[in-house]
């Protein structure tokens, strides 16, 4: 439920972003400054449709934090998987840290449940801090060419990247619900008898 809200999230700012593309390049083709002003004071409803996303991305990423890294404890509770901590959390919201961190407690927990490796954990995580890198150029791309000569490549950037956002998404989803389901397919068996033996 929570991984297909990061698709129509992503998929919604896609939509969004065609009139704010539409009015970056109508902007760029303005003859004069003062004709350019008049139609940013027209603007600001494109602007606000594309932004009350961000709330709403705040809410699932908190969301996410949440059910993902007790999901990480409790699995890693049946498989003995090293790493993790009760700070699992930690490892997500941690700057430089959650580049490697996540990836590396998943990593654990699918070899210590599964007992191999698999090149779907890093696709997985390549997808995934692909689109985070994506999502940080495009928002400061488009916030630093606003009012420069450069204006007019904001429209594309908006649109090519929340493109490639929406696939990204698609790619990272599809590869983590197959992490999700090889590693829960291993444990249940397991699983009765784990609890079994912590009482």
């Amino acid at each position: 439920m929570l991984a297909c809200g990061w698709l129509v999230l992503d998929v919604v700012s896609l939509v969004l972003a065609f009139p704010l593309a539409e009015w970056y390049r109508t902007y760029a083709s303005m003859p004069d400054v003062a004709a350019a002003n008049e139609m940013l004071d027209r603007s600001m409803l494109a602007w606000d449709n594309y932004y009350w996303v961000d709330p709403l991305r705040l809410v699932l990423m908190l969301a996410t934090l949440v059910v993902v890294s007790r999901w990480i404890q409790r699995s890693s509770d049946v498989a003995e998987a090293p790493y993790v901590s009760d700070l699992t959390w930690a490892a997500w919201v941690v700057p430089i840290v959650n580049f490697w961190r996540p990836y590396q407690l998943v990593r654990g927990l699918f070899t210590a449940s599964t007992g191999r490796q698999s090149w779907i954990l890093p696709a997985w995580w390549s997808a995934w801090i692909a689109r985070f890198l994506l999502s940080t150029y495009i928002q400061v791309d488009v916030d630093l060419v606003y009012g420069s000569p450069g204006v007019e490549r904001a429209g594309s950037t908006l649109i090519f990247g929340h493109t490639a956002m929406v696939i990204l998404t698609s790619v990272g989803l599809l590869l983590w619900i197959q992490i999700i389901r090889s590693i829960t397919a291993t444990q249940l068996p397991v699983q009765p008898r784990a609890l079994a033996d912590r009482i």
